[in-house]
């Protein structure tokens, strides 16, 4: 699922990212530390993704150093995004 994608008034790229695939899925039980948040800036050469763990511990920490491209004015949206993250990997594990 995206959250945001690069275009007209977005420097962000963020969507969750599953990274167990099927096969080994059948083969063992799913776990929300499994899923991942990429986010990407335009800006950036880097590509990032996140555990769900981590992106709790940023959004309690309120430090979001580590995105590469990471600014001060793009602070709120990819809160924004890494909450709606949280509230979906939760909805999805609590069925």
């Amino acid at each position: 699922m995206a959250y945001s994608r690069w275009g007209s008034g977005s420097d962000w790229y963020v969507f969750w990212v599953n990274t167990i695939s099927a096969a080994s899925a059948a083969a063992r039980p799913e776990l929300k530390s499994n899923e991942h948040l990429a986010i990407w800036h335009s800006d950036s050469n880097e590509t990032a993704s996140f555990t769900y763990a981590e992106i709790c511990q940023m959004l309690i920490t309120d430090d979001l150093l580590q995105i590469p491209g990471y600014n001060e004015d793009s602070k709120a949206v990819l809160r924004g995004y890494m909450a709606e993250f949280v509230q979906d990997v939760d909805i999805q594990y609590a069925s």
